[in-house]
C-alpha cells in the first residue's frame, strides 16, 4: 500500500508510474489504463488497521486515510477506504478493491 501511495505522490513528476500503479492491481479489476495528469497533490497516508496481509496469507485488508490538496493553495482534503488486497499467482500483493469505511 505504501508503494502504491507513492506512486500515486510523485506521478505528477513521473507518469510513468501509472504503470508500477496498474501493475500493482488485481488483473480482474484493475483498468485497461490510468491517466494521472489530473491527480491531486498528495501529502501523506495514515494507516488505521490491517486485517491478515502477512507472508503467509492469501488475503489482507487495510483501512486508511490518503491527505491530498487540490492544487497548492487548496484546502487540505482526505480520502478514507477501507481496501482489499490478493496474492496473484506469482504470490505479489495486489490491490483488489476499495470500499468507503
Amino acid at each position: 500500500m505504501r508503494s502504491r501511495f507513492s506512486a500515486y505522490f510523485l506521478a505528477k513528476q513521473k507518469p510513468e508510474l501509472s504503470g508500477y500503479i496498474l501493475s500493482t492491481w488485481c488483473q480482474h479489476t484493475r483498468p485497461a489504463q490510468m491517466d494521472l495528469s489530473d491527480q491531486p497533490d498528495w501529502i501523506r497516508l495514515e494507516i488505521h488497521a490491517t486485517h491478515q496481509g502477512l507472508e503467509q496469507d492469501q488475503q489482507g485488508w487495510l483501512e486508511f486515510t490518503a491527505y491530498y490538496r487540490q492544487g497548492l493553495l487548496g484546502p487540505e482534503l482526505a480520502h478514507r477506504e477501507k481496501s482489499r488486497f490478493n496474492k496473484n499467482t506469482k504470490g505479489q500483493w495486489c490491490y483488489q478493491d476499495g470500499v468507503e469505511p
